[in-house]
This record gives C-alpha cells, sequence and structure tokens, in this order.
C-alpha cells in the first residue's frame, strides 16, 4: 500500500545562523599519529642492498584514543622506479588501538634501488584511523632515508715503456682509471710502490662518473727482480665527506742486474811502451802497413820518371 502527506510549514522556524553552511570535517577532534623517532640498520644505506627500518609511531594526543590504525609505506619514485622496495612483503600494518601518549615500534625490511642518485629519498606512512568523534581519519607524515652508491672503478690502456730495464735506468708506467659508478672520486692518486723501484705517486685528481683520469708516471729501477716481475698500484681516492678509501691494480715491469763494462786484458811480457801507446797493437801495425805501401809505390813512380 503507498500513501502521500501533505505538509506545510504555518511558523517560520528560528535556525541559529552558526549551524548553517558546509560540512568542515576539521570541526571534529581525532587523535594525531606521529613518527616521533626512526633508525636503519646498517646506519648507512647503500643503493641495491637491504637494511631494517625501525620506525616509531606515537600518538601525540594528549587525551584522544585512535583505534583500528592502518599503517601503508610508501617511497618516492626516480625514473618511474620506486626507491625503496620492501623486500619482506606487504608494505601495511595494523596496530589494533593506541592510547594518548602511547607508542608502538613497526620494523621492516627494506631494498633500496641500485640505479638511483647518491642522495635522500622520501618515505611516506599513509595513515587511516578511528578516534571516538572521528571515524576514518587519514593522514600523511614523511621520512627521509639518505641513500649512498659504492664507488666503482675500472682500468684500462696500460702501457710500460720499456718493459725490460735494468738497475738505475727508468721506465714509463701510464693506464687509466675509469669511474664506472655514480659518485664523483675526489683526489685521486696512484701510489707506486715496491722492493724494485723507488716509490713513486701520480696525481690524478677529481674524476666524474663515466670519466676517466690517465696515470702517467717515471719508475726507476733499484733492484733486479725475480720470479715476479709485477709492480703493485694503490689507487688512492676521497668521497663527498673526505672519508678514504683505496683499490689495488699491478703493472708489469722485469728488471735486471746492471750490465759490467769489460775491459780488454794486455800480456804481462808486453813492451811498456806499446803498453802505453794510444792505439791498440793490431791497429798500430795495419797503419804501419798501409804508410810503408804508399812509400813503396811512390819510390817506384819517382825511378820510372827518371829513366824517361
Amino acid at each position: 500500500y503507498s500513501f502521500y502527506v501533505n505538509v506545510r510549514n504555518s511558523t517560520m522556524i528560528q535556525v541559529d545562523k552558526e549551524k548553517l553552511g558546509d560540512f568542515n570535517a576539521n570541526d571534529r577532534t581525532k587523535a594525531r599519529l606521529i613518527v616521533s623517532a626512526y633508525r636503519t640498520e646498517p646506519e648507512q644505506v647503500y643503493a641495491g642492498q637491504d637494511f631494517k627500518l625501525y620506525l616509531t609511531m606515537k600518538n601525540a594526543s594528549t587525551s584522544i584514543a585512535a583505534s583500528n590504525i592502518l599503517f601503508t609505506l610508501t617511497s618516492e619514485k626516480s625514473q618511474d622506479a620506486a626507491v625503496f622496495a620492501i623486500a619482506d612483503g606487504a608494505n601495511s600494518f595494523v596496530v589494533n588501538s593506541l592510547a594518548a601518549g602511547a607508542e608502538t615500534e613497526l620494523t621492516l625490511t627494506v631494498k633500496a634501488n641500485a640505479g638511483v642518485d647518491p642522495k635522500s629519498y622520501v618515505m611516506s606512512i599513509n595513515e587511516k584511523y578511528d578516534s571516538p568523534a572521528f571515524k576514518n581519519a587519514e593522514e600523511k607524515v614523511d621520512i627521509d632515508i639518505p641513500v649512498y652508491q659504492t664507488a666503482r672503478m675500472g682500468f684500462s690502456n696500460f702501457s710500460v715503456t720499456p718493459e725490460s730495464v735494468s738497475v738505475g735506468s727508468e721506465s714509463n708506467a701510464m693506464f687509466g682509471i675509469n669511474n664506472t659508478g655514480k659518485v664523483i672520486l675526489y683526489n685521486v692518486q696512484a701510489v707506486f710502490q715496491s722492493d724494485y723501484i723507488k716509490k713513486a705517486t701520480a696525481y690524478v685528481g677529481n674524476i666524474k662518473p663515466g670519466e676517466t683520469g690517465n696515470v702517467d708516471v717515471m719508475l726507476s729501477a733499484v733492484k733486479a727482480t725475480m720470479d715476479d716481475d709485477t709492480i703493485p698500484v694503490e689507487i688512492q681516492y676521497e668521497d663527498v665527506n673526505g672519508n678514504k678509501y683505496s683499490e689495488k691494480t699491478e703493472i708489469n715491469l722485469s728488471i735486471t742486474e746492471q750490465a759490467e763494462e769489460k775491459q780488454m786484458d794486455i800480456p804481462d811480457d808486453m813492451d811498456v811502451q806499446e803498453k802505453n801507446s794510444s792505439f791498440p797493437l793490431p791497429l798500430a801495425g795495419a797503419i804501419l802497413a798501409v804508410m810503408a805501401v804508399g812509400a813503396g809505390i811512390y819510390f817506384v813512380k819517382k825511378n820510372k820518371g827518371k829513366k824517361k
């Protein structure tokens, strides 16, 4: 059955003007959830590696409790890919209730994207919860997590000229240091140190990502190498904070003993005047023979002239 009723308002109802207007959700009281502290293990987060993230969530309200709390973590993106990925599954956490002033800790395993630049990135904690006077309240808080990149380098175009020297001689060593990582290598220098050479240092300077620094140094040989012809090279550099690091490589250089000068032995029974002669005996004899032949030719030509 259906029926209709027509209602007319016979007198004007007085309405409080303060109750008129649009609804404002902020007029209701609700709890306020914040991140009171957070830390990572290890303390420095490196790109491409897993780390533990510990979040301490606190209800900063003095009198309003929160219940049915849902925390959802989202990461900032770099080149359309998330910088942080949850390594152990879901990125959401449920907390049944959090009294005024109370705290709870969230623990999760996170992996940093291997291809990101070294800087700080934002991790957001989205909150959805109930308060006695406010259902399904939504808030968001952010934290910054610095991400570091591991320095990477390669070596190329090794050249040692000459590859074999004697003690007391020098050889020129050259090669390139390639920065294959995403961080600048500061104050790069190559140190050549071995028992077989004098210690030498070649300063290269700063090398930007994707660029190559060249090493060019003269090495002085001081001792002959035996079975091992390799000379160790230590590449020293610093990061943006001045922390020192090093990488090692080697070059091949063969060092032989210095050759002894050979002196000609003079027989003891040779005349003293011959020993002191400035010409060797075979050479002096050859000169005398040539002079004798010349004198004979001159004498024959002179006699033929007289006969004519």
